[in-house]
């Protein structure tokens, strides 16, 4: 009798990503830091047998395509880096379901401001 997979959420917190971001003028001139916070719910019953990468996904597979987002131009908005992201995470990957949450430092110190989206692969 087959056993149904296992479901696991793996995470990224706190992942630092340079971005060209904002509507404000200084924000035009410079890049900032951002804050990548992402979970993933994935199917990895192999991986957790296995104890091979392969059976599963790559944290640094994640990371760069989260770094290569941020570098692709400019975005006015937190709102539209995070979709464009979590967009492309959904179509490289088989990732069922992901929460992320991109957060900007810059525009008030002390505090983060920011953006969570949920999604999944049926509703993207």
């Amino acid at each position: 009798m087959n056993q149904p997979a296992h479901q696991t959420t793996i995470f990224i917190r706190r992942l630092p990503l340079q971005a060209c971001i904002g509507i404000h003028e200084w924000e035009l001139k410079t890049t900032q830091q951002l804050l990548l916070d992402l979970e993933c719910e994935l199917t990895t019953d192999a991986a957790c047998h296995s104890g091979r990468i392969h059976d599963t996904l790559d944290y640094d597979d994640l990371v760069q395509v989260a770094r290569d987002m941020a570098s692709e131009g400019h975005s006015n908005l937190v709102e539209t880096l995070a979709n464009k992201i979590a967009d492309r995470l959904l179509v490289t990957f088989t990732i069922p379901w992901l929460r992320l949450s991109l957060s900007k430092t810059a525009p008030l110190p002390g505090s983060e401001i920011g953006v969570t989206l949920v999604r999944s692969a049926q509703t993207g």
